[in-house]
């Protein structure tokens, strides 16, 4: 496991980028005072739509060299690694050795990367992303920093490798084949309910479900039953369409309070009717939250549809935020 953390403005932020087959290395794994931590930038996309996964992109300067080399192997990838480190035929080169090849496949299998955030003070640290590996490089800039970058996606191996191969012959429930491609094709859990839209349909005389994408198929069957879904942190949601998950608002202020989050900049409403909602760093932000927004403009309660979370440790003047992309709840024609 590779870490980094940074504390800016209260906001202790947790990067890790974990090797398939190994326990890998750790860097900076507590804040000690006095000592300086590795700076690190992020941002993390997550939304409602299951073709449209997650994404993360981490930044971090100066990791040592170990490190360096351990989350160079983690992707399966062609990827360009000539100003640092590749595994070729399952030994670690250096990107000098390479003969100019201006690109290589690391091929030691996907790694996982998984962003973290708490508030100083707080003992309760919230995931902002959990997701496959996708991509790792490191390249000098200048004459001493090193700069490695990591991009990850939620759901991506799925999108692209998760094929079913299943035909029902007779009436079937819709339950039945969802729980074929979520638990057995996707291998993936479901963090919900399931709707009752998707409960109470039975396909009539057969369905079948042989060499499609599993996704695509459940794109088909949400569209079919007004549903939704999407991916967090490696589960799949689902719910009936216009309908936030079944938990308590988050309120969001421009005033300091216990209970809400804070607003630092005015909410704007889009041209399709949305609206963006910019706040302090909120790790319980997320797709298909209900947001109670009290603001002499815009107020009301809204859906989340998409959330970016961006952070960086870069001097007295960074700050840590969350912006969130709602729609009026009960509203279904903008979702």
């Amino acid at each position: 496991m590779t870490s980094t953390r940074s504390q800016q403005f209260g906001v202790v932020a947790q990067v890790e980028i974990i090797p398939p087959f190994e326990d890998g290395v750790s860097v900076n794994p507590d804040i000690t005072p006095g000592v300086v931590q590795s700076r690190i930038d992020w941002r993390v996309r997550k939304g409602i739509g299951g073709s449209q996964p997650a994404e993360a992109t981490v930044v971090m300067y100066n990791l040592a060299k170990s490190s360096r080399s351990t989350i160079a192997g983690q992707t399966r990838r062609i990827i360009d690694f000539t100003d640092e480190f590749a595994f070729l035929d399952g030994r670690l080169v250096e990107g000098s050795d390479l003969g100019g090849q201006t690109s290589v496949s690391a091929g030691t299998g996907f790694g996982t990367l998984r962003i973290s955030a708490r508030y100083s003070g707080s003992s309760s640290t919230a995931r902002l992303f959990d997701g496959t590996l996708m991509f790792a490089r490191s390249r000098r800039i200048g004459g001493h920093t090193w700069i490695t970058t990591a991009q990850g996606g939620d759901g991506v191996i799925q999108d692209t490798s998760a094929i079913a191969d299943k035909f029902w012959s007779g009436d079937v429930a819709a339950t039945e084949v969802l729980d074929y491609l979520i638990r057995r094709v996707m291998v993936a859990e479901l963090a919900t309910a399931i709707p009752p839209e998707i409960a109470n349909y039975t396909f009539s005389g057969g369905y079948d479900a042989t060499n499609y994408y599993a996704t695509d198929i459940l794109d088909a069957l949400t569209d079919l039953t007004r549903t939704q879904w999407w991916w967090d942190d490696g589960a799949v949601y689902l719910t009936p369409r216009g309908q936030a998950l079944p938990d308590p608002a988050i309120v969001v202020s421009s005033s300091l309070t216990p209970d809400a989050r804070l607003l630092i900049d005015k909410p704007e409403r889009t041209e399709d009717n949305q609206v963006i909602c910019p706040m302090l760093l909120s790790p319980d932000v997320r797709p298909n939250k209900l947001l109670r927004l009290i603001s002499s403009e815009l107020g009301g309660d809204y859906i989340v549809n998409t959330v970016e979370h961006r952070g960086q440790n870069r001097g007295s003047t960074a700050v840590s935020r969350t912006i969130a992309t709602c729609s009026p709840a009960g509203v279904i024609g903008f979702l």
